[in-house]
């Protein structure tokens, strides 16, 4: 298994990643289909 932070794609999408996450464990959003960032 490759190292993640080698990967600049892991790395550059971290933040959203975790905000996402952040925010269905606090009831912000619902279940929905995340929409894929360019």
């Amino acid at each position: 298994m490759p190292a993640w932070k080698e990967n600049q794609s892991v790395m550059q999408g971290m933040n959203n990643l975790y905000r996402y996450l952040k925010a269905r464990a606090d009831g912000k959003i619902g279940v929905i289909k995340p929409v894929k960032v360019k």
